[in-house]
């Protein structure tokens, strides 16, 4: 991951021009859907649920991707992957 950014911001700069209030906006929902998910993954991994943590892995790693954080959705990718393996 190393010189990966953890938040490619330019990409929501592209998407919402000069409205840094947007932005805020959308990292201020992204930021509670994201302690969402993470409480959800943390529950099916103490559960040992593999279908859960596969689908809370995959929705943290498409709400990442959607805003620019790669390397999160990255992580969750790698996490998705090893539990649809077993």
């Amino acid at each position: 991951m190393g010189d990966t950014p953890i938040l490619e911001i330019s990409r929501l700069e592209e998407i919402f021009e000069d409205d840094s209030g947007g932005i805020a906006d959308l990292l201020e929902a992204a930021m509670g859907t994201g302690a969402t998910n993470q409480a959800t993954l943390r529950d099916a991994l103490s559960r040992h649920v593999l279908e859960d943590v596969m689908r809370a892995a995959h929705a943290i790693k498409g709400s990442t991707a959607n805003i620019g954080g790669n390397e999160v959705a990255a992580v969750a990718a790698r996490i998705e992957d090893a539990a649809r393996a077993q």
